[in-house]
């Protein structure tokens, strides 16, 4: 899955997150969490900015999902 984050509708990081690996598929606010740990951890968006962040998600065919 890919999880855009948009701080002021600007995409300020891309995160792709893999679910195969998974047992249970995670449901799109995890997917939404483990994008922005690991947006923070790779200092691409500050702390203060995760506080207004907006995420859009996408499925593996590139299609947007619902939240």
């Amino acid at each position: 899955m890919k999880v855009q984050i948009l701080v002021r509708d600007q995409i300020i990081d891309t995160q792709i997150i893999s679910t195969e690996p998974m047992m249970v598929k995670p449901s799109v606010n995890e997917l939404k969490r483990l994008a922005l740990k690991a947006s923070l951890e790779d200092k691409k968006i500050r702390i203060s900015e995760s506080m207004v962040a907006t995420f859009r998600v996408f499925d593996v065919f590139g299609n947007p999902t619902e939240d």
